[in-house]
């Protein structure tokens, strides 16, 4: 029974960790297309701005996000550079929550291995047992035909 609840706690951490890359994945579409949207509205009729489109700002949040910013795209007003800095702030957190969330995937894999070789070491020392057991049956069967052999002569 106690086998059962760590398979069914395991089970529970697992669908604990996918709901949580579900809600990032949500949470970070819906900064990026809102962040998109308002640096568009911001940005579009400025006189040095160079982004002009929605798909040039989705493309700009996506990589101010990404912490890869290639330096093409960038505000030039000062609301745009607010919303960049919420995005730069966001994308820095999002790179910590998906470096925690894989390095939790990593360590409940290891307790798994840990587990799988304690029942391993565990089978090895019933498997001794069972062989000594043996031993000491045949040891016994021999020494019962012994006697046998004798109460005959």
């Amino acid at each position: 029974m106690d086998e059962d609840r760590r398979v069914a706690s395991r089970w529970g951490f697992r669908r604990f960790q996918l709901r949580i890359v579900a809600a990032i994945t949500a949470v970070i579409t819906v900064i990026v297309a809102s962040s998109s949207l308002v640096m568009w509205l911001v940005e579009r009729d400025g006189p040095h701005s160079n982004i002009h489109s929605y798909p040039v700002a989705v493309w700009w949040a996506m990589e101010t996000i990404t912490t890869v910013g290639y330096g093409d795209h960038h505000p030039t007003t000062t609301l745009g550079r607010v919303v960049a800095g919420f995005l730069m702030v966001a994308g820095v957190a999002l790179v910590g929550v998906i470096t925690a969330t894989v390095v939790t995937w990593f360590f409940a894999e290891l307790d798994v291995l840990r587990e799988v070789r304690e029942i391993e070491r565990e089978e090895e020392r019933t498997e001794a047992t069972l062989e000594e057991v043996l031993a000491q049956l045949e040891r016994l069967h021999e020494r019962l035909d012994r006697i046998e052999r004798r109460g005959r002569d």
